[in-house]
């Protein structure tokens, strides 16, 4: 099941990251020609273009989550079910997010699809590399993941009771089984690096990838007026 969440979480911030990166490059010219001839504000460009990518990243993690979710065995409560579609949902618009600021940021799409993979890749292994006693100058980067925070929702949706399930906890570790192949969600959480999780209910998680999906969104449309406002005194100072 942890497989199941580690795929989950690093497939939908890969996939809407690298598919986003390449959003205002594919739209630089049109958009400059554009401005230059005054059809309308960036502001209101990138409000519509924010606005026509949302149903690309809401249902594909939504269809995702109502095939998957079933059919392998997580934990079977309707309400946990939804939790876990809306933080993939989450998980994907802050991904996207992310690579919008990288691809406004770039100059080429080869540039911009290498950086954002390998944001990415950092992301992912900062929180599944340094979970478990991480040494102390590096430990700290995991809080400046997004997938710190996916990660311990995810968890905690699915393991955060008192409940157990059918499955071998660890290989070395029997104390923690409640019985013969039977492996209780706090001893899961334990062993995937959750013993100390940030307090709350997951509140705090939820509220912060919410921030960085609003900063990165503001600063992807900053980097857009700079770069437009760059173009016209380049422009402007060849004519």
């Amino acid at each position: 099941m942890a497989g199941l969440i580690f795929f989950s979480q690093f497939f939908w911030g890969l996939i809407p990251m690298l598919t986003s990166v390449i959003t205002f490059l594919e739209d630089r010219k049109s958009v400059q020609k554009e401005q230059e001839d005054g059809v309308y504000h960036i502001s209101a460009y990138y409000a519509a273009r924010t606005l026509l990518s949302l149903p690309y990243e809401i249902l594909p993690p939504v269809f995702y989550s109502c095939i998957v979710y079933w059919m392998t065995g997580l934990n079977p409560s309707g309400g946990r079910f939804v939790l876990f579609t809306l933080v993939l949902v989450l998980d994907t618009m802050v991904a996207s997010s992310i690579g919008m600021a990288v691809g406004t940021a770039t100059s080429t799409v080869k540039q911009a699809i290498s950086i954002a993979a390998i944001l990415q890749l950092l992301s992912v292994m900062v929180v599944h590399f340094l979970s478990l006693n991480p040494p102390a100058w590096v430990g700290w980067t995991q809080y400046l993941s997004f997938s710190t925070y996916v990660n311990k929702l995810l968890m905690r949706i699915n393991f955060d009771s008192a409940e157990s399930f059918t499955g071998n906890c660890s290989a070395s570790n029997t104390s923690s089984s409640t019985a013969a192949n039977t492996c209780s969600c706090a001893a899961t959480l334990e062993l995937s690096g959750l013993r100390n999780p940030l307090p709350g209910s997951g509140w705090l998680e939820a509220c912060i990838l919410v921030a960085m999906l609003i900063f990165f969104r503001l600063l992807a449309l900053l980097i857009v007026k700079l770069r437009l406002q760059s173009w016209r005194w380049h422009r402007n100072g060849r004519t």
